[in-house]
């Protein structure tokens, strides 16, 4: 790479979390901004910019899972939990190793009210109709 040898078999990562946060490529590059990447707010930008699942032949095969899933699991915690950081002045850096993960983030998931379910039927106490088939 350049002009520094690289020897057979070794593992070669990109530096994602770096790249993300690149000052040339991005304004306040180390503010939370998820719609940095959208292509509404920055048409320039490739649709590989974020690469969240990889590209090519090494697409993350759970990736389609993954898109539909995340925001059904996020909706449901949203709903049964109250989210909020035990350390409210602690300021949070972010990893930049492969996987970008927060450092200094505490979270505490304290149960909501019970809300009814989504769905009426015998869980909510209502009795639910009969299927009739011919």
């Amino acid at each position: 790479m350049g002009e520094q040898p690289v020897p057979a078999g070794a593992l070669v990562t990109l530096p994602m979390g770096a790249l993300r946060r690149d000052p040339a490529r991005y304004a306040r590059p180390e503010e939370f901004d998820p719609l940095r990447w959208s292509p509404e707010a920055h048409p320039q930008l490739s649709p590989a910019a974020l690469l969240p699942y990889g590209l090519g032949p090494r697409y993350c095969p759970g990736a389609a899972a993954s898109e539909i899933l995340t925001p059904v699991a996020l909706a449901s915690l949203v709903r049964s939990r109250t989210l909020r950081t035990t350390t409210p002045d602690r300021t949070v850096r972010v990893s930049l190793e492969l996987t970008p993960m927060p450092k200094g983030l505490t979270m505490l998931a304290a149960p909501r009210e019970p809300h009814p379910p989504l769905v009426p039927g015998p869980a909510s106490g209502e009795q639910a109709d009969p299927v009739r088939r011919p």
